[in-house]
């Protein structure tokens, strides 16, 4: 009732009051009756997760429900005088963590009305009003620092091999796939069952070479709900094609979910973590722990946080808060062909960004660009410059389990 009744909730998009609802409902789903259960954010958000499958919802409504139930504590752990030397920290963790939309103006009135629902006559709401205000404000300074260099990568959705038209059906070894030859095909990808408007010119997607079986068992950890495990991948078209190795999988990703990106390889290695990501390359390495840290990452982190969102900066000229009113205004935008719907300018200079970035594509070293990504899915399998029968078998396979076509680039 108090989540209904605050002025802003009547603002809200019926997605999102629906949202708000569902958590308001659940948020305290795990608490333990009469014991201060400095868990149950998280155990509430885990449990929730599943309860709301059986929902009619988006997969991004489940994870904004999810991420508003983990973190509804969020001023509580500001204002615990016992992390009063880690406050700078816990704002910057919970920026991060609802860097999805408008998941932070959400969780502010289900704070709100969580303070008014503690005592009936609101006094313990008051009494916190203005540190309410004080630590939105902390959060919301954090925010825009990932907004303003938020990376955006338009993603060419992959067509089913059910769906896929004119495909050539090849077998080997007793696994059958539907192969699209990209050099074969005619400049309008529609034809063959792609969205309308996508074309070999602004074909693009985010990929993750692999060549061998064991590699694949990463990706059943990135479907887990609270998996913050990092993978590096890279941009790639269908003219500069050439990545780390000349197989692997086609991914999709939100672009929330995409933390860092350089024209080419700057060698992250095994050193990957989510913790040294958000200190050294969103927050400018602002925390005292990321002294001890120091070596595990080359040469300037922030740099490629902030590379892609500069440079369309640097071509629109235009600001911080006028690139992140454009990241807003194309949000839910999937490929190019989308951002060229929303806005023609964006799209443009977003072309022009890209195709700076492949001039050192690799040929024979290692200057093909990198990003690095958390919740991959796979959606599809690509090669280059091979036969179909020299495809590794795993790959193949995974194809045909999961009704997904293979892309072929290249010589074959």
């Amino acid at each position: 009732q108090n989540v209904c009744a605050n002025p802003k909730f009547k603002d809200l998009s019926s997605e999102d009051k629906r949202i708000l609802e569902i958590a308001s409902l659940l948020h305290d789903i795990t608490k333990a009756e009469g014991l201060r259960d400095s868990m149950h954010p998280i155990e509430s958000a885990f449990d929730a997760y599943y309860i709301i499958q059986k929902f009619d919802l988006t997969e991004s409504e489940q994870l904004k429900i999810y991420e508003l139930i983990k973190s509804h504590n969020w001023l509580q752990r500001l204002n615990d005088p016992s992390n009063k030397d880690m406050i700078e920290n816990i704002a910057q963790d919970i920026a991060f963590d609802a860097r999805h939309t408008n998941t932070f103006e959400l969780a502010k009135i289900l704070c709100e009305a969580d303070l008014k629902s503690v005592k009936k006559d609101t006094s313990f709401f008051r009494q916190h009003k203005k540190t309410l205000d004080e630590m939105s404000q902390k959060v919301d300074d954090y925010l825009k620092q990932i907004k303003s260099t938020q990376i955006m990568l338009p993603q060419t959705k992959i067509p089913k091999a059910a769906d896929i038209q004119g495909g050539i059906v090849k077998e080997a070894d007793g696994i059958r796939n539907t192969v699209l030859y990209m050099d074969d095909l005619a400049d309008d990808l529609s034809q063959y069952g792609f969205e309308k408007g996508t074309t070999k010119d602004n074909l693009a997607a985010l990929v993750h070479a692999l060549e061998r079986p064991e590699q694949m068992s990463k990706f059943d950890t990135f479907s887990i709900i609270d998996s913050e495990v990092l993978l590096s991948s890279s941009y790639m078209n269908a003219n500069e094609y050439r990545v780390f190795r000349p197989q692997g999988v086609i991914l999709d990703v939100n672009t929330n979910d995409i933390h860092a990106g350089y024209y080419k390889d700057f060698g992250t290695g095994y050193s990957k973590d989510i913790e040294l990501l958000k200190l050294d390359y969103i927050y400018k390495g602002l925390r005292k722990e990321t002294a001890e840290l120091e070596g595990a990452w080359r040469g300037n982190r922030t740099a490629y946080r902030k590379y892609i969102s500069s440079k369309i900066k640097e071509e629109m000229h235009i600001t911080d808060e006028e690139y992140i009113a454009l990241m807003e205004k194309i949000q839910g935008a999937k490929s190019i062909t989308d951002v060229e719907k929303i806005d023609p300018e964006l799209a443009k200079a977003m072309k022009s960004v890209f195709d700076s970035m492949d001039m050192g594509k690799r040929r024979g070293n290692r200057s093909y660009n990198e990003m690095l990504v958390t919740r991959p899915k796979i959606q599809g399998i690509f090669a280059y410059d091979k036969s179909y029968e020299k495809i590794p078998k795993f790959l193949r396979k995974y194809a045909q389990d999961n009704n997904l076509p293979i892309i072929v680039f290249g010589k074959h």
